[in-house]
């Protein structure tokens, strides 16, 4: 458990969670691709962490 982590919470790294995780792209990632499509707002997609620090320094 990491000193930084809530007391009495310990972290599990369970197969659920493993598989959880390796399947998001594949089953997800459409579906939340597709809410982002249909929002009629103004949107911005930032791929990666370098498109991250451009956008917030302005």
């Amino acid at each position: 458990m990491r000193p930084e982590g809530p007391k009495g919470c310990p972290e599990q790294l369970t197969l659920e969670f493993l598989r959880d995780t390796a399947s998001w792209n594949r089953i997800r990632r459409a579906r939340h691709l597709a809410l982002v499509e249909s929002f009629a707002g103004h949107r911005v997609v930032l791929r990666g962490s370098s498109a991250v620090r451009r956008f917030a320094a302005g």
